[in-house]
């Protein structure tokens, strides 16, 4: 995946962590509906119920998109490097 790729997916992280962190029970619903199927209805009202379950797996989200979002960091500083290395060491 491409530096730009990591970086998007771990600000959808980010935010969804920090969605959950501050409205727990409302934003498990936001993610059932009409169409959901029933046994990812169940799922999300599980999680609806038990807010401080929900708070604890966005923390661990949370955790994974800032990993994400330095890993990507460092993969774009790092491109420049190597290419300038790889010129470096190419044969004139």
């Amino acid at each position: 995946m491409s530096a730009r790729g990591l970086s998007l997916f771990g600000m959808i992280l980010v935010a969804d962590a920090t969605a959950a962190l501050l409205h727990p029970s409302a934003h498990s619903r936001t993610w059932s509906g009409p169409r959901a199927p029933t046994w990812y209805q169940r799922a999300a009202e599980y999680f609806a119920e038990r807010p401080g379950l929900t708070r604890a797996l966005a923390l661990v989200e949370l955790g994974a998109g800032v990993a994400v979002l330095g890993r990507s960091a460092s993969e774009s500083a790092g491109a420049p490097r190597r290419a300038r290395a790889a010129r470096i060491l190419a044969p004139a």
